[in-house]
């Protein structure tokens, strides 16, 4: 039975902490940035005898959608994409399973979003999402063998980064109450789940397709700042929309867009959650933040 796993983007954010979850049944393969530079035949030689490959590797979106950092945003992934597919070709054996992370911020503000909804946003999580997709799915046309998993994240919830690092910052510089109007929809998930979802993808051989890897309960921005006890503070101020989009740039629509989003599939394969809301995600991470 293979025992190697190989992560791209084992530093990151979600990368580090399902490296830590898989390290205790498979050795981890930590593909890096500095790995995309060797060519094909070396990089797909230490994919070789993985059982599974997941590509998390992307520039942050957690910083000003400026025209340098979307571009990086947008290329850093779609190369990454190519790279591996090239490389595939040299591997000795193809994993039993691919798993690529997609966004779940691309869908459009009007409707209830499962994964067959077929309505979007534009912008450019929306761009990118379609492109890696399509990248991704193209594969299965070489690799008919491979399982393709392709996850469309919600924003991710942990203690040491995020989309919770962002608010923390906000909030420490004394903005923290509502932004827009604060019955905005946001798609999140606790890190444990997210991670617990990719392990969940290889343990079930019938996991394929696109999974949204989001909260089954829908939640809105007002609700994360109560469950924050930030918007019952006097001293805490209300975020301008315009003020936001100076911090943020485009980024802002991360938190100004109205987007439902549920994880369908996995509720229907019994993927059990351990953070079912916005609420008990929250509470978890402001209990480990006043453990440390």
């Amino acid at each position: 039975m293979k025992n190697k796993v190989a992560i791209c983007g084992a530093g990151g954010f979600l990368g580090s902490y399902f490296a830590r979850l898989l390290s205790h049944d498979f050795t981890v393969v930590d593909i890096s940035h500095r790995d995309f530079g060797l060519s094909a035949l070396e990089l797909g030689r230490k994919l070789s005898g993985c059982k599974a490959v997941y590509n998390l590797l992307g520039e942050s979106i957690f910083q000003r959608w400026n025209e340098t950092n979307s571009y990086n945003i947008y290329s850093s992934r779609i190369i990454a994409i190519r790279k591996l597919a090239e490389a595939l070709r040299y591997s000795d054996d193809v994993p039993a399973l691919f798993f690529q992370a997609s966004f779940a911020m691309q869908y459009d503000n009007y409707e209830v979003h499962d994964e067959f909804s077929t309505s979007y946003a534009d912008g450019l999580l929306y761009e990118t999402a379609r492109q890696i997709e399509h990248e991704v799915l193209h594969m299965s046309d070489t690799f008919a063998q491979m399982r393709i998993v392709i996850g469309r994240m919600g924003l991710i919830l942990g203690s040491e980064g995020g989309v919770f690092g962002t608010v923390w910052k906000l909030i420490e510089k004394g903005f923290g109450g509502i932004v827009g109007d604060g019955y905005q929809c946001i798609p999140v998930i606790h890190i444990v789940d997210a991670a617990n979802a990719l392990y969940f993808f290889m343990q079930n051989e019938k996991c394929r397709g696109i999974y949204n890897i989001v909260i089954p309960n829908l939640c809105n921005l007002s609700e994360i700042c109560n469950a924050l006890n930030v918007s019952k503070t006097t001293n805490q101020k209300s975020i301008p929309e315009t003020l936001l989009k100076i911090f943020l740039g485009d980024m802002s629509d991360a938190f100004l867009d109205n987007r439902k989003v549920l994880p369908q599939r996995l509720l229907n394969d019994e993927f059990l959650f351990t953070f079912p809301t916005a609420e008990a995600a929250i509470a978890d991470i402001l209990k480990t933040q006043k453990s440390v």
